[in-house]
């Protein structure tokens, strides 16, 4: 199937590149503060290195003037000028800034805030765009504010991807997007794309751009798109990112990895899903993985899904303290759209949602249970899930046990992934019995339409004391009495005993989603309340503002009771916002506990709308610089003579720090 490289870029053997050289060295172990005048505020624009590189002849391969020749044919001047996804906030923006201060305009930074929010999204470079566009297609921008003793500096930078440094060198779009494959002159370039990638990059599983998600796992900084395999980025003290490689697990992926792997404790669940005709018949649809930190290897990889027939949109997946929990929903693959416009993934009504729970000792297919939920519809961004036991007890002996999962999931019956239309996702609570093999589902709320949900990171080991304590829920409206840190319910029933476990822990009561407003844009957020099983309370960005996901922090403050010293857990709640009316960025913070306002920062400049951020904090941060200082150490003293090259380079030619900006 050809049409299997448009998302998920066809399978060839997967690679690591070779371990990287050495490069500029800052002493500095952590988040530094440079000061503006020691810093260039911006680079130049693309256009103006463009320019630089239009100055030399490109040499095009057939394949490649036969590309440029399609494209014009699919005159798409008109397509890119109108287009919705390059105007407004949506359009990209051409300056990279360097660790510049940030003005707060409202409020003030808590001191105790250290560490970084880090958003990626698409940037095209507007310049060079000759061909027919989709919003996923652009090219990664990472968008980083650090906060640090009070203050907020900013960095923003196209993560330097193969796909965009080969692009940038060209000074032309070259690599194949979502939006020109649209009729016969779609379908013709679709019969020589994967060849002509491969003239520029060899790995079909390394061109899409990483512009989904990010996080930090291992030490290591990963950029996301679920057409690739992770991309690893080491990003300076300054905030500026240098790349390094795509992750295999030493050659053990074969499949694409989807933008949201999950932390199990120290190990990473991660699961794929392709569309690759060849992968298919050989595997199957989809993998789900886990990488042990104990092993620093992957020792679960396999295909969990029982058909070939379809492909289901796996977007996700989410786990309890037992299983991994997959699911095949009613969005499947479809090549319709070639012809009849709109997205490759269409809403299939007369199929129903089912869930795959995956013990986490599995090793095979065989280990998995498949239930049917019996209704249509579809998961994007779930929120939580936890497992109940009720065990019946007679006499000192265990009569009966029923295990069952909770999941809480933002929940769309009829989705639609054209991004020219909108869906309502309202919150449900899907009950997953393990016993009768039966789901059933409640409607938590269907006042606001809401999605991209997040809960709060879990407490360090070395914060929290050990292990979450969990928390007693029943079914029935929960008292405050309930909040205990027991790990049981008891109470007695006529002739026995009845006891309810839950995993829920008293850390994971709350979670948060964006919500909705009446054009589609995020208008705020909302809280909800996993034992109480209500919507808590709902947020509001002010003056009309329109903002993003959700992004949580975990942070340490000093209790009320200031006297005793003790520290408390204090969740904030950021998001990059846009006033439409004065053409200008803002990041607010909120304190997740009382909603309250915490401070609004003035950015350096318009932060175009993204997909998926995170929090990544100080500590986090200087175990990633020296993770990589170690490993420059490590390669000097093994390659002295090359020590040497870039001492003299760096040291006595004065080279400028690495990155794009240094070009």
């Amino acid at each position: 199937m050809i049409l299997g490289f448009l998302l998920l870029c066809g399978a060839s053997h997967s690679f690591t590149l070779p371990f990287h050289p050495g490069h500029h060295r800052i002493s500095t172990t952590a988040l530094n503060y440079l000061t503006d005048s020691d810093l260039p505020s911006s680079v130049s624009p693309p256009s103006e290195a463009l320019q630089q590189q239009q100055q030399r002849p490109v040499r095009r391969s057939f394949l490649h003037q036969l590309d440029r020749f399609l494209t014009e044919l699919q005159g798409a001047h008109d397509h890119l000028r109108n287009h919705t996804f390059l105007s407004g906030n949506f359009a990209p923006v051409s300056k990279e800034h360097v660790s510049v201060s940030v003005e707060v305009v409202e409020g003030s930074i808590p001191e105790n805030l250290d560490g970084a929010f880090l958003r990626n999204g698409p940037n095209p470079i507007r310049d060079m765009q000759k061909k027919r566009y989709h919003w996923f297609d652009g090219h990664a921008m990472l968008h980083t504010l650090v906060f640090k003793n009070g203050k907020a500096r900013y960095t923003n930078q196209f993560i330097p991807s193969p796909r965009f440094s080969i692009e940038r060198e060209l000074g032309e779009e070259y690599f194949p997007t979502m939006g020109e494959y649209k009729g016969m002159l779609g379908l013709m370039k679709l019969t020589f794309h994967p060849q002509l990638v491969k003239e520029k990059i060899s790995d079909l599983l390394t061109v899409a751009p990483p512009n989904t998600n990010i996080m930090m796992y291992n030490n290591k900084l990963y950029c996301l798109h679920e057409a690739s395999l992770p991309m690893e980025c080491r990003m300076r003290p300054d905030s500026r990112l240098e790349y390094i490689g795509y992750e295999t697990f030493d050659g053990v992926l074969d499949y694409p990895v989807s933008a949201h792997p999950v932390k199990d404790g120290d190990d990473l669940l991660f699961h794929s899903y392709s569309v690759d005709d060849k992968l298919i018949q050989e595997h199957g649809t989809m993998k789900v993985g886990r990488f042990s930190a104990s092993t620093q290897s992957v020792n679960t990889y396999f295909v969990p899904t029982p058909t070939k027939s379809h492909v289901s949109f796996a977007h996700s997946l989410i786990h309890t303290d037992n299983y991994i929990i997959m699911w095949d929903c009613s969005v499947h693959f479809c090549t319709d759209a070639l012809f009849m416009g709109g997205s490759f993934f269409r809403n299939k009504q007369d199929y129903t949602l089912k869930f795959g729970l995956i013990p986490k000792d599995a090793t095979s297919r065989d280990d998995v249970i498949w239930i049917d939920s019996g209704v249509a519809g579809a998961i994007v961004h779930p929120l939580h899930a936890w497992e109940e036991v009720i065990e019946e007890h007679q006499d000192g002996q265990i009569t009966s046990s029923r295990t069952t999962i909770k999941l809480w999931t933002p929940f769309c019956k009829d989705l639609e992934l054209d991004l020219e239309k909108s869906n309502t996702f309202h919150m449900i609570e899907f009950t997953i019995d393990m016993n009768t093999k039966t789901v059933s589902q409640e409607v938590i709320d269907d006042t606001i339409n809401s999605e991209f949900a997040t809960m709060p990171p879990k407490p360090s080991r070395s914060s929290s004391g050990g292990s979450s304590p969990p928390l007693v829920s029943f079914h029935s409206a929960l008292q405050e009495s309930a909040l205990e840190t027991s790990r049981r319910a008891r109470f007695n029933t006529r002739g026995g005993t009845t006891k309810r476990y839950t995993t829920l822990s008293i850390h994971e009561r709350y979670g948060y989603t964006a919500i909705f407003g009446d054009k589609g844009d995020f208008t705020g957020y909302a809280k909800w309340d996993m034992v109480r099983r209500c919507l808590h309370s709902t947020v509001y960005y002010d003056n009309d503002d329109t903002g993003g996901e959700p992004m949580l922090v975990r942070a340490t403050k000093k209790a009320a009771d200031t006297a005793s010293g003790a520290e408390e857990d204090a969740i904030y709640v950021g998001s990059y916002v846009y006033n439409k009316e004065e053409n200008q960025s803002y990041f607010v913070l909120y304190d997740g506990e009382t909603n309250e306002k915490v401070c609004r920062l003035k950015m350096p400049s318009r932060v175009p709308f993204g997909f998926h951020g995170t929090f990544i904090s100080g500590k986090d941060f200087d175990s990633h610089f020296q993770y990589h200082e170690a490993l420059d150490n490590q390669f000097n003293a093994q390659c002295p003579m090359k020590w040497i090259r870039f001492f003299i380079k760096d040291y006595i030619l004065g080279h400028p720090p690495g990155g794009w900006s240094a070009k």
